[in-house]
């Protein structure tokens, strides 16, 4: 096998990887959502213990630290592609991330972060809401300070400060490809 065709093999399974870790993260979604209603419709009947908040966040963060790794991956994937093996194409132009501008990047990371927020941090929100609406305290102040409803906070804002870390991690994983990159 010549030197090129190992260089378009490793082109191909990095692409083939960053298609396969996109699907993956898509799936990964549809069936968080999926589990996350199922969770709050038994929240909403009420045929669940109190603690069930915790129980959705943790659901979500596991979501998220799968996410993540997806997005992490494909980051990794994209910079292969970008700094090792784009320069040996010498000028053909190649199917990757890098391809884009930084503006349309930092547009894509923005979408990608807002929506996956959303996406993982409404079914615990909801169930804090549908949770307080069922509980029997005097005010908002002493239901946020049973022991679960802190742990499920604390679990909420590792929820949006992990997703907050990957959204820069891909910032910097496409500044460092894009010194090989199409810019505007």
């Amino acid at each position: 096998m010549s030197n090129t065709d190992l260089i378009r093999a490793s082109y191909e399974a990095a692409r083939s990887e960053i298609n396969v870790r996109l699907r993956i993260r898509s799936q990964t979604i549809a069936f968080y959502l999926a589990a996350s209603g199922v969770l709050l419709g038994f929240i909403v009947k009420g045929v669940v213990p109190d603690g069930v908040v915790v129980l959705v966040a943790l659901f979500a963060l596991a979501g998220c630290l799968m996410i993540t790794h997806h997005n992490a991956c494909i980051a990794q994937a994209s910079l292969f592609c970008g700094t090792e093996l784009k320069e040996q194409f010498n000028g053909v132009p190649m199917w990757n991330n890098c391809a884009a501008s930084e503006r349309e990047a930092f547009w894509r990371r923005q979408l990608r972060f807002y929506s996956q927020m959303l996406i993982l941090l409404f079914p615990p929100i909801l169930a804090f809401i549908f949770q307080y609406n069922k509980a029997d305290c005097s005010g908002f102040i002493q239901f946020m300070l049973q022991v679960s409803n802190l742990i499920a906070l604390f679990i909420i804002l590792l929820i949006g400060a992990i997703l907050f870390i990957s959204k820069h991690y891909r910032k910097k994983m496409f500044a460092k490809s894009s010194d090989y990159c199409i810019s505007e």
